[in-house]
């Protein structure tokens, strides 16, 4: 497993997602509601993911809100495509996809994400405050149907939809999909629906190695996030686990954090919709404006010393295992066995 520290970017090309998740942050990936200024242009987002693929970076996911409502997605991929060594472009969704994914695979998609918590209609509707479970369950399909990477992302909330695990193996292992299961991470304002709903995915992780032929250790690009469970079971199906609990990456930006120990610590760099870099998907502030310092042409110099610091937070991580053990509700239990990142233990 690589570790080079040298993160993916996930990149808010919009606010706008016209859904309200239960355990979502407001208004996703694409920042604070402070930042209301429009949407910068598929230009600006590709001169700003350029100067971090310059630095590195290597893999792109688009975000919001959500990607899908933004016209010029095609156009944004078609450029993200041509910039050398920006080796994977993926879409985070969960809206209709249908009648885009065929240009957006043309212009150079390499993969997708759908979000899909139920496969009950009524189910799916109290979760997201829509309707929308045929468009999520005709976007899986017609995006495998062209041979792209899908993974389906199911939140696992106890009480909720955790009696659904195996109808989503059943339902994902043919269609060839991976099913991403995740535990609700605890953010500020939802301490009450947290505790009331999270289930330790080291249960189930215990469950899936008695149906699993092998287990493989994943993390995010770069080695940097929670180390993943990808489980190879007897049917077919890949079922990677996102275990809160097995731990995260921590550094100089968490250590005076008023919300340390968070769940998901660093992760990523985040792009949002007017072209600023965030380490950290909770805080509203540590921005650093790159496309600023773009625009008004700033010396190479400058330019290079505001990415690179930026990059020195991922470098200087290091590795702890769930530090917020004792803010687990009663009912939670800790994973049965220990995994290994690079020399840690987790």
């Amino acid at each position: 497993m690589v570790q080079s520290k040298i993160p993916q970017a996930r990149i808010a090309i919009n606010r706008e997602c016209r859904k309200r998740c239960i355990y979502c942050t407001p208004l996703g990936e694409a920042g604070s509601r402070q930042n209301s200024c429009s949407e910068i242009s598929p230009e600006q987002i590709e001169a700003v993911t350029r100067a971090l693929v310059e630095r590195g970076v290597s893999t792109a996911k688009l975000t919001g809100g959500d990607p899908v409502w933004r016209p010029e997605l095609t156009e944004i991929i078609w450029k993200l495509k041509n910039i050398p060594g920006l080796k994977e472009i993926e879409v985070v969704t969960k809206a209709p996809l249908r009648h885009l994914v065929r240009d957006l695979y043309k212009a150079g998609l390499t993969g997708v994400t759908i979000s899909l918590d139920s496969l009950q209609r009524d189910r799916v509707q109290k979760i997201t405050g829509v309707d929308c479970q045929k468009d999520c369950l005709d976007s899986i399909i017609s995006s495998r149907e062209l041979g792209l990477p899908v993974t389906m992302n199911m939140v696992v909330m106890r009480g909720i939809n955790d009696d659904e695990i195996p109808k989503m193996i059943e339902f994902t292992s043919p269609l060839g999909v991976t099913l991403k299961l995740l535990d609700v991470i605890r953010l500020p304002g939802n301490e009450a629906f947290w505790r009331r709903h999270f289930l330790p995915l080291g249960e189930i992780c215990a469950e899936l190695q008695h149906i699993s032929v092998s287990m493989e250790l994943e993390t995010h690009p770069g080695g940097i996030g929670h180390p993943m469970r990808l489980y190879y079971l007897e049917s077919g199906a890949l079922v990677l686990v996102k275990d809160a609990t097995a731990g995260a990456w921590y550094s100089d930006i968490c250590s005076a954090c008023k919300l340390f120990p968070c769940h998901d610590a660093i992760t990523a760099l985040w792009v949002t919709p007017d072209g600023k870099i965030k380490q950290c998907l909770t805080r509203d502030d540590d921005y650093v404006n790159l496309l600023g310092l773009i625009e008004e042409k700033a010396p190479a110099e400058r330019l290079e010393e505001a990415i690179q610091r930026i990059l020195d937070t991922y470098r200087n991580a290091r590795f702890i295992k769930c530090p917020w053990t004792h803010l687990l509700p009663h009912t939670a239990i800790q994973p049965e066995r220990d995994i290994v990142v690079g020399t840690a233990v987790v």
